[in-house]
Order: structure tokens, then sequence, then C-alpha cells
């Protein structure tokens, strides 16, 4: 969570800020107060909190799913996908779950909202290698529709 761990380096820089300003006569409480409240946020917790929620048991056909994606991308393409925002998550449910034949433009859309040439590249490269490892089908010569395979 790293918008956690900005608020708490905020916070400290904060405290730092606080501790070494020299508070004018007659404001020395409130900046006593400001810093103990700065240092009990910044605490630890005094008791355990709960574990983060575990995720919920994914079925054996998804988990295989997932580790045919990561096979069939590789670590490079796989680095690449997440670095837009393209998760193994998406590829496996939508492209090796997809129901009904589709092309790139379509899933980058549903993926990416409004994609820029970068993510609709990135999308056929990864639908690409998910045809050379045997997950996807191509269904015309054109190259612009696929399913994937039924095995």
């Amino acid at each position: 969570m790293s918008s956690e761990r900005q608020l708490r380096e905020a916070a400290s820089a904060a405290l730092r800020y606080l501790e070494n300003l020299a508070a004018p006569s007659g404001e020395e409480d409130a900046l006593r107060t400001a810093i103990s409240l700065l240092r009990a946020a910044l605490a630890p917790p005094v008791s355990p909190a709960e574990p983060p929620a575990t995720k919920a048991a994914v079925p054996a056909e998804e988990d295989a799913r997932y580790a045919a994606v990561r096979d069939a991308l590789g670590p490079d393409l796989l680095r690449l996908a997440e670095r837009a925002n393209l998760d193994e998550t998406f590829i496996a449910g939508r492209l090796l779950g997809a129901r009904a034949p589709f092309t790139a433009t379509e899933v980058a859309l549903e993926c990416f909202g409004m994609p820029n040439k970068h993510e609709r590249e990135r999308m056929e490269q990864v639908i690409e290698a998910l045809e050379r490892a045997g997950l996807l089908e191509r269904l015309d010569p054109a190259g612009t529709r696929w399913r994937p395979r039924a095995d």
C-alpha cells in the first residue's frame, strides 16, 4: 500500500518540522499537543491488528489458467503487461475464459477504457503470445479475431 506509506512519510516529515519549530510564546502547548498527536498516529498499534483478509480460495481451473498465462507470457512480457496495468487475473479471466470471439481492440477498450497506442500494442503482444502457446486460436486470415482454444 504505497498510499499508506506515503501518508506515514508525510506525517513523519510534519513531526520533524514541528519538533524543530521554535514556537512563539503562548503557542507551546498547542505545539506539544500537535507533536504528541503525530507521535501517537505514527506509533505501531498496541494490539495486533487482524490479519489481512486472504484471497478467497482460487478454484483449480482458475489457478491452472493463471499458471498457463505466466508460462505463455514469460517473465519479460508479464512484467511489461503488469506495468501497463494488465494483470494476469484479467488476462486469464477475460482472454482464456471468453465465451465469444474477441478482437485485441475490444479487449483493450474493456481493460483500459480509451487505450493509447502503447496499451493496444501491449494487448496485441499478450494475445499473440497466448496464441503461440496454443491457448488461443485465430479465427480469420487477417488475424483480428481470436477465441480460447477448445480442448
